[in-house]
């Protein structure tokens, strides 16, 4: 149905768009490397199967469609991909779990690095 978040798993990953029409022909997404659009959904599923990843509540359908078509040309970067188109169509604010949990691992990996450094450090010069 019009609003519904669509979800399609290609391979490795998810992909995410917004259901543009109730017969759930037309999407909104933004893929990589490329802007956001309004596209058929065989564009959009790549020959996967597709499946409403969150059911639009009625009253909140023609918002959520929207805010999406708001972000029409915008280009994928990567701090706005799928998941954030879809987080501020739903909900207003631009989200994007898969890039939070890359920053929060790089972070760990980080502290990690520098931690150990002076053990490796002080092993080097024995």
């Amino acid at each position: 149905m019009k609003g519904d978040v669509l979800r399609v798993v290609r391979g490795p990953w998810a992909h995410y768009g917004i259901s543009a029409r109730n017969d759930n022909q037309v999407v909104i997404e933004v893929d990589l490397g490329g802007v956001v659009s309004v596209v058929h959904l065989e564009h959009f599923s790549r020959g996967f199967p597709v499946e409403v990843d969150r059911q639009a509540a009625p009253w909140e359908r023609e918002q959520i469609v929207a805010r999406a078509l708001e972000k029409l040309g915008t280009p994928w970067t990567v701090h706005f991909n799928c998941e954030s188109l879809v987080s501020y169509a739903v909900t207003g604010i631009e989200r994007s779990w898969t890039v939070e949990n890359v920053a929060k691992l790089l972070v760990v990996c980080g502290i990690a690095a520098f931690v150990s450094r002076p053990t490796f450090w002080a092993a080097s010069r024995s």
